[in-house]
């Protein structure tokens, strides 16, 4: 009997461990359950909007979640004016595909989760729908990290998009995270992203800024061990007519 125990409680655990990788592997195939929040502020305003995330916003999307309505969320703030990109992200996920209709409900009170006060600091607001395709992050917290935020717009099949990434872009970002520098990775492809700037984003979390400021050379590093694999040179050859690349931005997770 105790043995049948054993044989039970191992076929529940594969039948788990299958059925997380068959929800990953047909993401696409639900609802989408993230969010991408984009926020730009007029330069004046921007100390004002900080301000009000530390003591005002960020508590209301963490109150949010421990109400069950977001299963998590992360705010992050620009470190430089651009007036031509965001000045705060935030990404919200979710359980479930219908726990995205109580934000529509939020919505309607809280516009992109801001009350007015948190508008009147805003100048324009735009909302993405994500599927998080590929992630990874190492155990142990970072004290300083630095994210950097790189929007893409792919111009393949979506499913030609997701073989590129795990063949071409997974192979990189684990062999950054083995180098020292890169403490974690979000790679998100966009729902219904017609007529949008872009339709990829990858979210990534440096250790701290000296390890930001190894970026290019722990990239030339790793790329020139991925090229000994044909099949990686040859996605590395062929990836300008893949994917365009838009403007990277640095950034502060405000908590």
């Amino acid at each position: 009997m105790q043995l049948d125990k054993k044989y039970l409680a191992l076929s529940i655990f594969l039948m788990q461990l299958l059925g997380h990788a068959f929800a990953q592997a047909n993401v696409r195939d639900v609802g989408p359950t993230n969010l991408l929040l984009l926020y730009k502020c007029e330069p004046a305003k921007r100390v004002a909007l900080r301000e009000y995330m530390l003591s005002k916003g960020v508590v209301q999307f963490k109150q949010w979640k421990a109400e069950g309505v977001l299963a998590g969320e992360q705010v992050l703030f620009s470190r430089y004016v651009d007036s031509e990109n965001w000045d705060m992200l935030v990404f919200l996920q979710f359980r479930s595909p219908d726990d995205v209709a109580k934000w529509n409900e939020i919505e309607r009170s809280h516009p992109a989760g801001l009350d007015a006060q948190g508008l009147s600091m805003v100048t324009a607001v735009s909302t993405y729908q994500l599927d998080m395709v590929q992630e990874k992050a190492l155990s142990m917290a970072a004290t300083k990290p630095v994210f950097f935020v790189i929007p893409y717009d792919y111009t393949v099949p979506t499913e030609d998009y997701l073989r590129y990434l795990q063949d071409y872009v997974v192979p990189q970002t684990s062999g950054w995270m083995d180098a020292g520098v890169l403490q974690s990775y979000q790679l998100f492809i966009g729902r219904g992203v017609a007529g949008r700037p872009w339709s990829a984003v990858f979210l990534l979390e440096y250790k701290d800024d000296e390890a930001l400021g190894r970026r290019d050379v722990t990239i030339a590093k790793v790329r020139e061990a991925l090229r000994r694999d044909p099949t990686w040179k040859a996605l590395s050859d062929k990836k300008q007519s893949v994917r365009v690349e838009k403007a990277p931005i640095v950034a502060e997770e405000l908590k």
